[in-house]
């Protein structure tokens, strides 16, 4: 099965073919790309709006990794907007400090987070977390 095959079978994605004289649609093909991955890994594109009926969801520059999503799933973890934002915060502060990993510990849940690319890596229980050992962690914040 060829690469172009494989795209196809994301969903329609196509590569980028090369410019013809004249033509820039590199920035309209990489946006297309954008909100196609968007799509297929649930996001919704930055200019869309909510549905009016739909809770809107608070601002942050938090992202998930597709694992810490699939933690958060498969270990039935919830995170409200409060929780949102304080775990938005909390990668903030640490970021101010310096911190590249961290271990966030919020409420009953443990986070490991990739703090210059805003990033949660993975996601526990605290329970789960207890006696388990966290390596390549420079930083710690435990807040409530």
């Amino acid at each position: 099965m060829s690469s172009v095959d494989l795209l196809h079978g994301l969903g329609g994605l196509s590569p980028l073919l090369p410019k013809k004289p004249g033509e820039d649609h590199a920035t309209v093909a990489g946006d297309e790309f954008s909100s196609q991955l968007d799509a297929l890994i649930g996001k919704k594109p930055a200019s869309a709006e909510p549905p009016e009926t739909e809770a809107a969801e608070p601002p942050s520059n938090l992202t998930f990794s597709r694992h810490a999503t699939a933690r958060l799933e498969s270990r039935g973890i919830a995170l409200d907007s409060s929780q949102l934002t304080k775990l938005d915060e909390a990668v903030t502060r640490l970021g101010d400090k310096g911190a590249k990993e961290s271990l966030v510990l919020l409420d009953e849940h443990a986070f490991v987070v990739g703090v210059p690319r805003r990033t949660v890596i993975t996601a526990m229980t605290r329970n789960e977390a207890m006696g388990n050992i966290f390596t390549q962690i420079d930083s710690t914040l435990v807040i409530s």
